[in-house]
C-alpha cells in the first residue's frame, strides 16, 4: 500500500522511497480500502438521495429528522456505557 505521493514521482511504500518515471503510475488498494470506498459511495449517495426527497416530501424529511436525533440519542448512551 502506498501512503504518499509527490509531485516528483517519487512516492513512500511503507519506510522506503522509491522513484517512479514517466507517466503512467499505478496504485492499487488494498481490498479493506477499496470496499471502504465503495461502501461510502453508496453511503453518499443514500445520504444525497434522502436530502433531494426530503425537500419535497414532509414524511421523508420528519424521517431524516428522527433518524438524525437517534443517531444523536445512541452516541449519547454509547458514551455513558463506556
Amino acid at each position: 500500500m502506498i501512503s504518499n505521493i509527490n509531485t516528483n514521482g517519487r512516492f513512500m511504500n511503507t519506510s522506503k522511497y522509491r522513484e517512479e518515471h514517466g507517466e503512467n503510475v499505478t496504485i492499487s488498494l488494498t481490498g479493506a480500502a477499496d470496499a471502504i470506498l465503495v461502501w461510502a459511495e453508496m453511503k453518499m449517495l443514500e445520504e444525497r438521495r434522502i436530502a433531494e426527497l426530503a425537500i419535497t416530501n414532509p414524511t421523508v424529511a420528519d424521517a431524516a429528522q428522527a433518524l438524525k436525533t437517534a443517531e444523536e440519542q445512541l452516541r449519547v448512551v454509547m458514551a455513558l456505557v463506556k
